[in-house]
């Protein structure tokens, strides 16, 4: 059995990572391969790792940025299993988001866990070797995201933060970006085109 592949969509809220793992999706399956469609981390077949994320979302849980952090490394650390068995299987897991999420939001957007080293090692803890095969960065500047997330309704933790908020969010996928050699994909052009952009770099 060959194995499958592990391909992460990664960005700031609003940039369309949705939207576009689903036609990523459609592609492959066209192609006539076995894809499966997750959410990182909260995986639709581990209950606890859905279980931690909908206790991150949730407002009436008020907690610290140390506190996210440990608990979104713990939902990591299980639904980074249900990936890793898929793979082995010959799956390709297209999955939205991963640990850079933590980086983005937590460490450079929230800017009150001075200690970057600390939180890669937490992050290195429950990722275990896991790693992607390919993550792309998807790109927009903060007006453009404001305007998409205005669209949506209200409800999760993070969908209604600050300009400010979210231009360190952008600015730390960039530099996370560049320091680890990750592509990046502005996404500010049709639908049609970003998918295109991503389909080339998802066929190398």
């Amino acid at each position: 059995m060959n194995r499958g592949k592990y391909i992460v969509l990664e960005g700031p809220e609003g940039v369309g990572k949705t939207t576009q793992i689903q036609e990523l999706a459609r592609r492959l399956q066209l192609a006539g391969l076995p894809v499966r469609l997750l959410r990182e981390p909260d995986s639709q077949s581990d209950l606890t790792a859905r279980a931690l994320r909908q206790l991150t979302q949730d407002p009436r849980y008020p907690m610290n940025t140390n506190t996210e952090v440990l608990l979104y490394n713990a939902a990591r650390s299980q639904s980074l299993q249900v990936i890793k068995k898929s793979v082995e299987q010959g799956i390709i897991c297209l999955v939205d988001r991963n640990y850079l999420t933590t980086l983005a939001i937590q460490y450079y957007g929230r800017g009150d866990l001075p200690d970057y080293e600390t939180i890669n090692r937490i992050i290195a803890f429950a990722v275990n070797g896991v790693e992607p095969d390919l993550c792309i960065i998807l790109d927009a500047p903060v007006p453009a995201l404001r305007e998409r997330l205005a669209q949506r309704s209200a409800g999760e933790r993070f969908d209604s933060l600050d300009e400010a908020f979210l231009e360190r969010v952008r600015a730390g996928y960039l530099w996370e970006a560049k320091q680890r050699g990750l592509p990046v994909v502005f996404a500010t052009d049709s639908a049609d085109a970003v998918a295109d952009n991503i389909w080339q770099l998802v066929t190398k």
